[in-house]
């Protein structure tokens, strides 16, 4: 089976991103024989194609691009999509233990935070998923309000879901990809759930953690803004998010990208040299 890792890294700070976690995922790729892959720029057919007057940049077109990765990589049999700002554990086992369970034309994904738990620690937070979507397109009824997924890190199989998702880059609407691929192939049955440690955020993960309270008030919000500028913060929450890697698959930083940095190059260093203390994570 030919398996590829691969990112899109476009932009100097994705790129910064990639570059600084890139020794985690060659130890882990390198270890179960995945080809590694960046893409850092988007072809120009595909910008003409798709860039909307109403957004500016790039930013929109990388979005769509993401749907446009079965068809690029058709070439292989198995594809793992990681976002840059996700550290991968070198202790992590193989993806492609998951190949068989994939549904037929599906993919596979994790859903980060369920709802009950997304009101708990954030409790200003109080739609669901889809209810932010309808003043971006979104129209259709929902058998599963409760099930989401987020598009930081998909397993698919190109050949299987190319025709699929070029269709949905296609869609009028203003939904991004990973919206697209909730409201139309996870609710549609299409997708398997990985397991919680493929994929914990960093943002909900600090709070479990005890690192952060739930913000209960815009007074709150700014207390917290102003706690930030702390310099001992830094070295707490650097320890939290090492020993938070160290027991989980992958680590998205997503909002907080800037915490990339917390994983200094001897914290990586470490990770790679030492992945065999982690028997927890072998045998998942």
């Amino acid at each position: 089976m030919r398996k590829a890792l691969v990112t899109m890294a476009i932009g100097a700070r994705f790129e910064r991103e990639y570059e600084h976690l890139l020794p985690l995922r060659e130890a882990w790729a390198r270890r179960h024989g995945w080809d590694l892959h960046v893409v850092r720029s988007i072809p120009e057919p595909f910008v003409r194609a798709h860039s909307r007057s109403d957004k500016p940049g790039l930013g929109w077109c990388c979005y769509l691009y993401k749907l446009q990765l079965p068809e690029a990589f058709s070439d292989y049999d198995l594809v793992a999509y990681v976002d840059s700002d996700i550290a991968i554990n070198p202790a992590a086992p193989c993806l492609s233990a998951y190949e068989s369970q994939i549904p037929a034309g599906g993919f596979a994904a994790v859903q980060t935070v369920g709802h009950e738990e997304r009101r708990r620690l954030f409790p200003l937070w109080a739609e669901y998923y889809y209810d932010d979507l309808v003043a971006r397109g979104f129209n259709r009824s929902v058998p599963n309000p409760k099930l989401h997924v987020s598009s930081g890190v998909l397993l698919f199989r190109p050949r299987d879901v190319a025709e699929r998702w070029s269709a949905l880059i296609t869609l009028d609407t203003d939904l991004n990809e990973e919206n697209r691929l909730n409201v139309y192939e996870v609710q549609a049955g299409r997708c398997f759930l990985l397991p919680g440690p493929w994929h914990v955020v960093w943002m909900y993960e600090r709070h479990r953690v005890g690192l952060e309270k739930p913000i209960r008030t815009v007074w709150g919000r700014l207390a917290r803004k102003c706690r930030k500028t702390v310099r001992w913060r830094r070295s707490r929450e650097s320890a939290a998010i090492l020993g938070t890697l160290q027991n989980c698959h992958m680590l998205h930083f997503g909002y907080e990208h800037e915490k990339v940095f917390f994983l200094d190059r001897n914290a990586l260093a470490s990770l790679i040299a030492s992945e065999s203390t982690f028997p927890l994570l072998r045998s998942a």
